[in-house]
């Protein structure tokens, strides 16, 4: 089995998330 992750700036909208068992994963950016 293939499970899909993407980050959490993917531009994915929910209705696709939940048809394909998306799941996200937060990404922080720390600049500095």
């Amino acid at each position: 089995m293939v499970k899909i992750i993407s980050d959490s700036t993917c531009d994915l909208s929910q209705e696709v998330l939940e048809r394909y068992d998306i799941d996200i994963i937060p990404l922080h950016i720390v600049k500095g």
